[in-house]
């Protein structure tokens, strides 16, 4: 995957659930993943998914796959499961 260049938030946030969405298969339409986009330049952003990281290490192996090809074009992400709820209203720095 190539590097992508963003021009607003929204662009990124819109990319990054496609990009799950079409990456992790077999997903029923009632789970969304959010994105919360942190910076456009360079692109960084939360993501919130909404199951528990220890329910199927199988799936959060894929995930972290996902994230490593991301991380590889340059978007840096944060993943928080369900179980990291005390986590997610402050997402880093």
């Amino acid at each position: 995957m190539q590097k992508r260049g963003f021009r607003s938030a929204k662009d990124l946030r819109l990319f990054l659930r496609w990009f799950f969405r079409e990456h992790l298969r077999g997903l029923p339409p009632e789970f969304r993943i959010e994105a919360k986009v942190l910076s456009v330049r360079p692109p960084r952003a939360a993501l919130f998914i909404p199951a528990h990281s220890e329910g199927n290490l199988i799936r959060v192996h894929q995930v972290d796959l996902l994230v490593e090809e991301l991380a590889a074009t340059g978007i840096e992400l944060e993943v928080f499961y369900a179980d990291d709820l005390g986590e997610r209203d402050d997402p880093g720095p």
